[in-house]
């Protein structure tokens, strides 16, 4: 019976070993630019309980880096035609996976934007790593399957309710519309 037990314990062991080690995918993302186009839809309530149907639409970019095994990250964003302003989250995500791809499962995410805009989501997305021949990264792209708005207004007053995707790939630093600072 000893055995047994000595068994279960290295197994626990290496389990919670495996769960707290950086993954692949860890190293792969670290110091990328991605750029993130957020559509959401649904509808807005004023103060008079009066809902219409409204749509949103914006490009924001993210920049990951590491910290132990999650990511932080910033969003950077148009506050007003041709301004930019950066936003930093620290200890953010995990991707679980493999070498060619990682999920985030329900992973809370804050985009503000032009006019009041700030939407405040929930979503599950997946990334996929296209490496080169010596296992470096090439690309890589995101993808949610859906989400849902938790907190979110189009105008800075009236509530914006509704579902949200994500859709991104890798972007060169030379590529972005706003110079990094």
């Amino acid at each position: 019976m000893s055995h047994l037990i000595r068994c279960a314990r290295f197994a626990l062991l290496l389990a919670i070993a495996l769960a707290l080690a950086p993954s692949a995918t860890a190293q792969l993302l670290d110091g990328q630019w991605i750029k993130l186009k957020v559509k959401a839809k649904g509808f807005t309530l004023d103060m008079s309980s009066v809902d219409a149907k409204a749509t949103y639409s914006d490009t924001v970019y993210l920049f990951l880096t590491v910290d132990g095994p999650e990511y932080d990250y910033s969003i950077t964003y148009e506050n007003a035609p041709g301004e930019w302003t950066t936003m930093l989250f620290h200890n953010c995500f995990q991707p679980a996976g493999g070498v060619d791809s990682g999920i985030v499962v329900d992973h809370s995410m804050t985009v503000p934007g032009m006019d009041g805009v700030s939407i405040t989501f929930s979503t599950t997305f997946r990334i996929t790593f296209t490496l080169d021949g010596e296992g470096a990264l090439k690309k890589a792209k995101v993808k949610s399957d859906s989400g849902h708005i938790t907190v979110g207004t189009l105008d800075g007053t009236n509530d914006f309710f509704g579902s949200v995707t994500l859709k991104g790939k890798t972007v060169d630093p030379e590529d972005l519309p706003f110079e990094i600072m």
